[in-house]
């Protein structure tokens, strides 16, 4: 679900496998690919934790084109591997 606010838009986001789930926000900023996006991370069932996956977008996903892309990736991958 992509909504916008008055400085740029905010895409949800739910990852799930079958025992967990997670709802991912990415604030795109009018600074959008080229500055770091705010990411708000709710886990929504199953044990997630949400200090571990953050500091893992904050250590492998760097700002530039395909930003969102890759940082959805990490996601995906990271609940993956968890589960």
């Amino acid at each position: 679900m992509a909504q916008r606010d008055g400085l740029g838009h905010v895409l949800t986001v739910d990852f799930s496998t079958a025992s967990k789930k997670i709802r991912c926000c990415f604030d795109l900023g009018t600074e959008y690919p080229f500055s770091p996006m705010n990411v708000c991370l709710e886990p929504l069932i199953g044990e997630v934790s949400v200090d571990i996956l953050g500091k893992s977008l904050i250590r492998n996903v760097k700002p530039g084109y395909g930003y969102l892309l890759r940082a959805t990736e990490v996601v995906n991958s990271w609940l993956t591997a968890i589960n």
